[in-house]
């Protein structure tokens, strides 16, 4: 790293340092604010702010077409060198940006943000573009979520709606399958009986094959080796279980209902989050709580015994009726991420 990069290194140390501190404080409103609000009322408050950062956005752009650019390398950490910023400088500018030391502090700059931009040069428009587009974006994500969490409600809503009614017509076939049944049992069994004495006639020494089924993939997954490796990061980013990080081997033999030691839980309702959004995106079977259940794949987190489908139905009904938000959205971001791997 040369000197003129050094430079402009700790420059965007104090940059970042702006940002993030404004960030936090906008973040922290949005989220008080949504636990009091519905969610017609924070449709309407988050729109309100996006609306309000992409104003002053396009205000600054207009003001200070330098700093047009630095969106298109927010992504990097070191965007205020990598973009074209300084090269849109005049000589003075630069000069200032690569050789003058920054006076001042933190303080100044909450009083006054332009109180940089004699020693940076549109300091503080770069400060408005990188704050604004990430609270932009955080707004769109947020907005996002919450109409896909509307749409899974009444995905379930429908859901239910045609499960009684399939319920009903079951019901109606069961029985006519029953008075059926009792029909044919007599006869079926005569024939079996009198092909069994064939059979043993004609080969005495020989012993009937049993012939076994069983389910191979209860879960009706279909992992790819880089999704089970996938799966098994995010468990152990929102740290799912207790003890060491889950290998991929035992994320694979718990998708495979074939775990040795069942894992302790150490948030049912995390847990619940984590396989309700793989069968929301359609990577597992709807009937996941029941497969859990049945093949006794985890521990309770309260208690030590296995999680049942009673466990598991309670803390999806907490999820539904709560916003989400730390590792529950951590989550719901992975698994929107798993078709990429």
């Amino acid at each position: 790293m040369d000197i003129q990069e050094q430079a402009i290194s700790k420059k965007q140390q104090m940059m970042d340092f702006c940002v993030g501190k404004a960030l936090e404080i906008l973040k922290e409103s949005i989220e008080t604010r949504a636990e009091h609000l519905s969610d017609d009322k924070m449709d309407e408050v988050e729109q309100k702010e996006y609306d309000r950062a992409m104003e002053e956005l396009t205000q600054t752009y207009v003001r200070f077409p330098a700093v047009q650019h630095i969106k298109d390398f927010l992504h990097l950490p070191d965007y205020i060198w990598q973009s074209d910023f300084l090269e849109n400088l005049t000589m003075e500018q630069k000069r200032k940006w690569y050789h003058q030391p920054m006076v001042g502090n933190y303080s100044d700059f909450c009083n006054d943000n332009t109180s940089f931009d004699d020693d940076c040069p549109l300091f503080s428009a770069i400060y408005k573009v990188v704050v604004n587009e990430k609270y932009a974006q955080y707004l769109l994500e947020r907005m996002g979520q919450r109409n896909e969490l509307r749409q899974f409600r009444e995905k379930r809503r429908k859901k239910k709606e045609t499960e009684k009614i399939l319920a009903e017509v079951d019901a109606i076939i069961s029985d006519m399958e029953e008075k059926l049944s009792v029909r044919h049992t007599e006869v079926q069994r005569r024939e079996d009986a009198a092909l069994r004495s064939v059979e043993e006639v004609e080969n005495p020494s020989e012993k009937p094959i049993e012939i076994l089924t069983e389910e191979t993939n209860p879960f009706n997954h279909k992992f790819t080796d880089s999704q089970i490796a996938f799966l098994a990061e995010v468990v152990n980013k929102v740290h799912l279980f207790w003890g060491k990080d889950v290998t991929e081997e035992e994320m694979r033999a718990i998708f495979d209902c074939k775990v040795k030691v069942p894992l302790k839980s150490k948030n049912n309702r995390l847990l619940a989050q984590f396989f309700s959004q793989l069968s929301y995106r359609e990577y597992i079977t709807e009937a996941w709580q029941s497969v859990i259940a049945k093949n006794k794949l985890f521990l309770s987190a309260r208690k030590d015994d296995y999680i049942n489908q009673s466990d598991l139905s309670s803390a999806c009904n907490h999820l539904n009726n709560s916003q989400q938000s730390g590792n529950y959205l951590k989550i719901s971001n992975y698994i929107q991420q798993l078709k990429k791997q």
